[in-house]
């Protein structure tokens, strides 16, 4: 059996023009490129614009689905004018397909592309143009897929962006609970604005107290070691009869093990986060007024746990 030799074809010696050589070949040939990146492409034309614009986009073609899709060709390294290119028409020709062929891909292009394919709504691939050839045959185009969107990808942006949206939010709500909380006590006072879901203010290297939010609740909390346990067993069952609430005891770390801690706590649904930024002032004095409360009875508490100690 004889084996033919492939080698790889520069793609100049091809098509020596990008804009009428390859444009015009890619447009005779889109079952290629419709193979390629799974699409049937049919009713296509060259170099289209829109209204009275300059801007004249490669290739401009209809999915069989009747979507318009966009294709911009390089026969060089991508770069950021085509980039900008793809975006301009995009926007102006209300399409949400693009398609960009380029000789060779920069890295940072293709960050750009799987970006775009995870936080918008918007479809793109990014091609690799290769030829080549076996011994003395014709050149054969190989268009290698680089980037293309898929369902995953934008699932994972969704939640990414969800993800960020709520990190901001939670920073903004501490924020303006602690500049509120200022405003009455010192609790707090060396505490910062975070993402995160709880904010803690120690009280002595044993105890802290925090608050916590999620999307529609909050609560107050005091934080212990384990060592203290039994203690704030009876705490627990004073502050129902002092305040009303009635506190839950939990573990906030790993049983047995050096970490474990515990804590009581107390969670309203007067709202979270996610309520309504309007309804965050009401629900911020609520929170303060509640651990100011939490705080007034267990600074004696404290110092009865001191006293007992020292005696021990």
């Amino acid at each position: 059996m004889q084996i033919g030799k492939l080698k790889k074809i520069e793609l100049r010696e091809i098509w020596s023009r990008e804009d009428t050589d390859f444009t015009n070949w890619l447009n005779d040939n889109l079952d290629i490129l419709g193979e390629a990146i799974g699409l049937d492409l049919e009713e296509s034309e060259t170099e289209c614009s829109w209204d009275n614009s300059n801007f004249r986009v490669d290739i401009s073609a209809t999915t069989k689905e009747g979507e318009k899709i966009i294709i911009e060709n390089q026969l060089e390294q991508t770069n950021h004018k085509h980039l900008g290119q793809i975006m301009t028409y995009m926007i102006n020709m209300e399409t949400r397909v693009a398609v960009w062929i380029a000789k060779t891909v920069r890295e940072e292009h293709m960050n750009v592309i799987n970006w775009l394919n995870e936080f918008t709504d918007k479809d793109f691939y990014l091609i690799q143009l290769e030829s080549y050839q076996i011994d003395e045959s014709k050149p054969a185009p190989f268009l290698k897929v680089v980037c293309r969107p898929s369902i995953e990808m934008k699932a994972v942006g969704k939640q990414k962006k969800e993800l960020s949206e709520a990190g901001k939010l939670k920073k903004d709500f501490w924020k303006k609970l602690l500049d509120r909380s200022s405003e009455k006590t010192d609790l707090f006072s060396k505490s910062f604005p975070s993402s995160w879901t709880i904010i803690s203010h120690r009280v002595n290297k044993d105890v802290a107290l925090a608050y916590r939010i999620n999307k529609y609740r909050y609560s107050i909390a005091v934080l212990f070691e384990k060592s203290l346990k039994e203690n704030f067993l009876g705490f627990k069952k004073e502050l129902k009869n002092k305040l009303g609430f009635d506190f839950q005891f939990k573990n906030v770390g790993n049983a047995g093990t050096p970490s474990e801690r515990y804590q009581i706590i107390k969670w309203f649904e007067k709202g979270g986060y996610r309520s309504s930024e309007h309804e965050w002032n009401e629900i911020q004095e609520e929170m303060i007024d509640n651990m100011i409360q939490l705080e007034k009875f267990l600074k004696p508490f404290l110092n009865t746990i001191n006293i007992s100690r020292k005696a021990s």
